[in-house]
């Protein structure tokens, strides 16, 4: 019989926290960290909110409850505001302070915490070369950016647990639900009957269905075997170009059309951002795969098909 854990989650009201939390409450209690109302009327027995400021010199009480695992994933939308001096700021702070809070509360109060689950991106890669090879967990970034320093900064904080405390720290690629991120962005014009292809079309992009991303958090929990660093990622990395026509295709079989964007015109919208949709990045799910993980969308089409569908059920 499986183990009921109680499990903390910061960031839970968001995209990913969300279906992290409708997956993980079918076997687990989960208590949801939010800075507003902690009074809300959960509509499960195992929910509950608890509120928090993740700011520096911030305390959260872990000894009054049961808590066993802890979960991040809280930060600011990259992508949600141009990258001005003052944003950049807010992206890092809002990662590092919400991490740096958590473990203190692990390592300095009685509890019995015995997992620490954080999160982080596969921007702290950077851009691949163009050999073909793909980023492992082991890899440095070979042209260091803006995303680099910030997950190098926010992995650091993570490792800061105590060694009694099983430490993992997954790197998200490109989490594709039709609740936000950039399967919502292709909508736009694919409503249009448009497949919008960024730039040449032809950078790399590492994806993941939510499904499979929630599922490998939830298998991490569940099974000790797991520890350090993890891509989240689907074995079957794309170009941008087979990205946008997958998901017209899913959407309307051959009735539509591709167009380019140019790459001039997204840094005018973009700024600083477009390096992010604009440059290539293969990542390995090698790690994720020997460690037992079953892809339940391990290529692009089967997810987007699953995608459509949900999105048109919804609709």
């Amino acid at each position: 019989m499986m183990k009921q854990e109680h499990i903390l989650i910061a960031g839970g009201t968001g995209m990913v926290g969300k279906a992290l939390v409708n997956m993980l409450l079918q076997n687990h209690k989960v208590t949801i960290l939010t800075r507003g109302n902690s009074k809300k009327t959960p509509n499960n027995t195992g929910l509950k909110y608890k509120q928090w400021d993740p700011a520096p010199g911030s305390k959260i009480r872990l000894e009054l409850e049961d808590v066993t695992v802890v979960i991040n994933l809280a930060g600011a939308n990259i992508f949600a505001k141009p990258w001005s001096e003052k944003y950049k700021q807010e992206i890092l702070d809002s990662r590092v302070d919400s991490t740096s809070t958590l473990v203190n509360a692990i390592n300095t109060q009685p509890n019995i915490v015995h997992t620490f689950i954080s999160t982080s991106a596969i921007g702290i890669y950077g851009a691949d070369t163009g050999d073909g090879k793909a980023f492992t967990e082991n890899d440095e970034a070979k042209t260091p950016d803006f995303l680099t320093k910030v997950c190098k900064t926010w992995e650091a904080e993570a490792l800061k647990t105590g060694l009694e405390v099983r430490t993992i720290i997954n790197r998200f690629g490109l989490v594709q639900s039709i609740e936000g991120g950039s399967f919502k962005e292709s909508l736009k014009p694919l409503n249009f009957r448009v497949a919008a292809t960024l730039g040449d079309g032809n950078q790399v992009f590492s994806w993941i269905h939510i499904y499979d991303l929630c599922k490998a958090i939830s298998d991490e929990i569940e099974h000790p075997n797991y520890s350090g660093i993890y891509n989240l990622v689907a074995p079957e990395p794309v170009s941008n170009r087979i990205f946008s026509q997958s998901m017209a295709t899913a959407m309307y079989g051959n009735a539509y059309i591709t167009m380019p964007m140019p790459a001039f015109i997204l840094k005018i919208l973009l700024g600083e951002r477009s390096v992010e949709v604009l440059k290539s990045c293969r990542v390995s799910s090698g790690k994720l795969l020997s460690s037992g993980f079953k892809f339940q969308y391990p290529g692009i089409d089967t997810a987007m098909k699953a995608l459509v569908k949900e999105y048109k059920a919804a609709k």
